[in-house]
């Protein structure tokens, strides 16, 4: 038997974890018909809470002891996480801990590499059709703490102008920053930006840093006076993403 561990920071929210990580499960399930597949979650916080409220949630390194105690032959970790950072680190120092337990192969994000972003930009006229009409702009505001994160996003940003697209890719505490964003879209002449979570869930994070009025990436934008409209749906909501 071989495990497929699928992780992320994951949600408290039972309905937002049935949008994002039950579909992908049961993509896992049907392409690795031969395979155990996991979900398991890097989020302290949001384990402590579902299961104070009853309800199961692993660890990452739950579910790697979970596969090894069982005689799993191999497990690959798969991180619904879009871009690199801190998150992206928990992955891997709980794999390294547990690699002379059980051999463990270890995906990266998403956008980690020229490849998949040339596919990602690719989609993005498609999944957000009203974003790229005249006058429009997309902005997409991932997490981005620390420098390999940041680095992350801006080799995101480069390729897209490279394309010339009108898309623009923010966090709300790093580089390239809300205000980095405003600035290319006035020399690109656009009025209004189409916002969207670079994240797996739409949840805390994307109400509070991004949709919120007082929020730094959706307050930034109108403050420079640009019109916004808000996508409160995460990556993994999305099937082109996924």
């Amino acid at each position: 038997m071989k495990t497929i561990i699928i992780t992320g920071f994951g949600s408290s929210s039972p309905s937002l974890r049935r949008r994002t990580f039950g579909p992908i499960v049961t993509d896992a399930e049907a392409m690795f018909p031969d395979a155990e597949v996991r979900i398991a979650f890097t989020g302290r916080d949001v384990i402590e809470r579902i299961r104070s409220r009853g309800g199961e949630a692993d660890s990452l390194e739950d579910a790697l002891a979970k596969a090894a105690s069982e005689g799993s032959e191999e497990a690959a970790v798969m991180p619904t996480l879009p871009i690199a950072g801190g998150q992206f680190r928990l992955v891997q120092d709980a794999c390294s801990r547990f690699s002379g337990r059980i051999p463990v192969r270890l995906c990266g994000p998403l956008l980690s590499s020229r490849e998949p972003i040339s596919k990602f930009l690719d989609a993005l006229p498609e999944i957000f059709p009203d974003a790229f009409e005249e006058g429009c702009a997309l902005v997409m505001m991932g997490h981005g703490r620390g420098a390999e994160a940041d680095g992350n996003l801006c080799m995101v940003q480069h390729m897209a102008d490279v394309r010339g697209m009108d898309a623009f890719f923010v966090t709300a505490t790093g580089t390239p920053s809300p205000g980095d964003a405003a600035e290319l879209m006035r020399r690109a002449g656009v009025g209004k930006a189409v916002l969207a979570p670079l994240m797996f869930e739409a949840g805390f994070h994307a109400r509070r840093d991004m949709a919120a009025e007082d929020g730094p990436v959706r307050s930034a934008l109108e403050s420079a006076g640009f019109d916004v409209e808000c996508v409160m749906k995460g990556m993994g909501e999305i099937p082109e993403f996924r």
